[in-house]
């Protein structure tokens, strides 16, 4: 239950709601401005107090799927903090578990805007851009559907039943329990066989398949700027369970520079039937990150995911459209990061090196960015699929001022073989406030997984 004094406090700040919404203040001004309302610095000092508790729920709600729980949360802080660090990520975030939840427009648009609004504040915030790309594959889907062939159907997804959270958690606790005893109680009117039967409900049978398929790549008549496609294929996943199939197309390859310089590459990855006709087209774009080399990789990959058999496709051409590369001049030297420890990394002998590295601060979450662009390279047989960092700021004596964790390859990434180095950029949010306290950094490596 709300304290009902910050209750009453924030009933006054609702009467400047019209004006957090047409004009924009830092946080001092409208400090300033709730003051003179009648609000005393140590009200102030409450609302600061709550406002914390507000952010700290909604993360938990966020984090456990409940997107209405989290946007009342929200609805409070943003009376206190309208520009709080983070705080328009989390509106987005919301309301887009609102519409996954219920599929209303209006929360797909609200979590849209909110997302561009983060992206307004932090214009490189990765996390709002990824939920950008989210809603578009969403918005896409109808578009794949329609030009599909009329031979075949790309099904939709089954939609869930209303789940009971809690219920469905108490039960998951007692069935546990009750297996890690070895036995179940019976219940009135249940018999043995029954019982034995729950199992196979439990764990129903998943059966897992994947195809190669055809993949080449080619350039369309408006191409500008150098760049080639190497290493490119496709594969055909399928996943059958009790009632349920699940298909999805991967496209990986890597784009080879042909001229130094950072920019970006637009695509169109078609998908073909056995007459080299048209089924439907994805776009695909991907960035050339800073201080990129003639002759560095940027790995690519598309996905397509849907429901129900898979349409009958036998080819993927990747069509480049636009190659734009801008700035030719890299803003550093090529600097080989020390990896640590090296024990850990005597299988792989993985290198990291630097090559553009800048530092720049953010007014409105009050903190140092750093921008990193790193060439990844290994000399194993076995490509590495996982590899977690972590990187360390020193100050000008050599001593750590600031840690943070840092996926070097995850899930979404193309595995680091040692065909293909490549070339990835990263952008990490530093728990400094000010960029000349940095004199160098330096990677220890906590995770390497195959």
């Amino acid at each position: 239950m709300q304290d009902p004094q910050i209750k009453s406090l924030l009933s006054q700040l609702k009467q400047m709601q019209n004006r957090i919404e047409e004009e924009s203040f830092s946080q001092e001004e409208y400090k300033e401005l709730a003051l003179s309302l009648g609000l005393s610095y140590t009200d102030w000092d409450k609302l600061e107090a709550a406002y914390e508790d507000f952010i700290g729920r909604t993360k938990g709600y966020i984090q456990h799927q409940l997107g209405l729980e989290a946007l009342q949360e929200l609805e409070q802080a943003r009376l206190i903090r309208p520009q709080g660090e983070d705080l328009a990520l989390f509106m987005a975030q919301a309301y887009l578990l609102c519409y996954q939840e219920k599929g209303k427009k209006t929360d797909q648009k609200a979590a849209k805007d909110w997302a561009q609004r983060q992206l307004q504040l932090n214009p490189e915030d990765q996390r709002a851009m990824q939920l950008l790309v989210q809603l578009k594959e969403e918005e896409r889907a109808p578009f794949r559907a329609q030009n599909a062939a009329p031979n075949f159907d790309l099904a939709k997804a089954p939609q869930p039943k209303p789940i009971n959270k809690k219920a469905n958690g108490i039960a998951l606790v007692i069935l546990m329990a009750l297996l890690a005893v070895g036995g179940l109680v019976l219940m009135p009117g249940q018999s043995h066989d029954r019982i034995n039967q729950i199992p196979e409900l439990v764990a129903p049978q998943v059966v897992k398949a994947s195809e190669s398929i055809a993949a080449r790549w080619e350039k369309s008549n408006m191409i500008a700027g150098d760049g080639e496609i190497v290493g490119l294929s496709a594969e055909l996943e399928t996943i059958h369970r009790a009632e349920e199939k699940e298909f999805t197309y991967r496209l990986k390859g890597y784009f080879k520079l042909l001229s130094s310089g950072s920019g970006s590459v637009v695509a169109w990855v078609h998908y073909l039937d056995q007459n080299g006709e048209k089924l439907w087209s994805s776009p695909l774009t991907f960035d050339i990150p800073k201080g990129a080399k003639m002759g560095d990789y940027v790995a690519i990959q598309e996905r397509h995911q849907s429901y129900g058999d898979p349409p009958p496709v036998t080819e993927l051409l990747l069509e480049l459209e636009l190659v734009n590369i801008k700035d030719r001049f890299s803003p550093m030297l090529p600097k080989s990061l020390k990896l640590f420890p090296e024990k850990l990394n005597q299988k792989y002998f993985f290198k990291a090196e630097a090559m553009a590295s800048e530092l720049s601060y953010n007014q409105f979450s009050n903190s140092v960015y750093h921008h990193l662009s790193l060439r990844l390279k290994q000399s194993a047989n076995s490509p590495i699929k996982k590899l977690k960092a972590k990187i360390v700021y020193l100050d000008g004596n050599g001593q750590p001022i600031d840690k943070q964790e840092l996926l070097l390859i995850g899930p979404e990434d193309s595995p680091l073989s040692n065909r293909y180095p490549y070339i990835k950029a990263y952008q990490i949010k530093t728990a400094l406030k000010n960029a000349e306290k940095i004199a160098d950094y330096q990677i220890e490596l906590l995770e390497i997984e195959e």
